[in-house]
């Protein structure tokens, strides 16, 4: 996928937009809080997709998978991070055009931080719930939001044939335009914030618990992984592991020239 008018303008975009917006009655926190719930699902989703399935890869090559004590799973790994986050010249995240509307990167949260609140609360009652906007400024937590939203821009992303590596981007895109159109009611900033507060968390979800929609992906959560993802001292497999995923995700326009 190359990021143009034309793309920016499709049903692939404009759909959810009105999708979300009729959903939570135009209630842009509730928006943004169930945008960023999407993408971040997303962003494991197209390792899922992109990477594993496609060629029967062991997901330990790219993903690792962590229990807790009450014996709940939950999925982390760098790969998805750069579906996520990734904001450098040649390739498109989630983080990279749903930001496109800020001055700059001082703009951006802290994103460690948001990553070591999501690690530390899992299994608890504090994973998943937003810290910003707060207690009653939003409608749903980010997981409701999931279950009941996803399959629906899923099912729009698949009619205009986008591969699910392209998913998180185009959510990005969609919180682009309407971060962008309300920038005089809500600041971009806080938009943004509001989206990683949802995005993180749900990027890192048991994805076999995720209802509506049928992934047609083997989760392998009941089988032993391999250590690759989970090995950072491995200086060379890292760089093998982010090469095969920069090689999965969506290009810039000037990486294709």
């Amino acid at each position: 996928m190359i990021v143009s008018k034309q793309v920016i303008e499709s049903d692939s975009v404009t759909v959810p937009i009105g999708m979300f917006a009729m959903t939570y009655e135009k209630h842009l926190p509730s928006i943004m809080v169930s945008i960023g719930a999407c993408g971040g699902f997303a962003a494991q989703l197209a390792v899922w997709h992109t990477l594993i399935q496609p060629t029967h890869r062991n997901p330990g090559d790219f993903l690792v998978h962590a229990r807790t004590r009450s014996n709940e799973s939950f999925i982390l790994g760098e790969a998805i991070n750069q579906f996520l986050f990734v904001a450098g010249p040649d390739r498109l995240s989630f983080l990279s055009t749903a930001a496109a509307c800020l001055q700059g990167a001082h703009q951006l949260p802290d994103i460690r931080e948001l990553a070591a609140h999501a690690i530390r609360t899992m299994g608890s009652e504090a994973f998943g719930v937003p810290r910003f906007p707060g207690p009653g400024q939003f409608l749903e937590q980010p997981r409701v939001a999931l279950n009941k939203i996803f399959k629906i821009v899923a099912d729009c992303f698949r009619r205009d044939n986008h591969s699910p590596a392209n998913w998180p981007a185009l959510l990005g895109i969609v919180a682009f335009r309407i971060i962008d159109a309300h920038k005089h009611i809500l600041p971009p900033a806080s938009a943004v914030k509001m989206l990683l507060e949802s995005a993180v968390p749900m990027s890192k979800i048991d994805p076999s618990t995720v209802n509506g929609i049928e992934f047609d992906v083997d989760w392998k959560l009941k089988e032993k992984w391999s250590n690759r993802a989970l090995d950072i001292n491995d200086v060379q497999a890292q760089r093998e592991l982010l090469a095969e995923v920069f090689q999965a995700m969506p290009a810039r326009l000037d990486s294709q020239e």
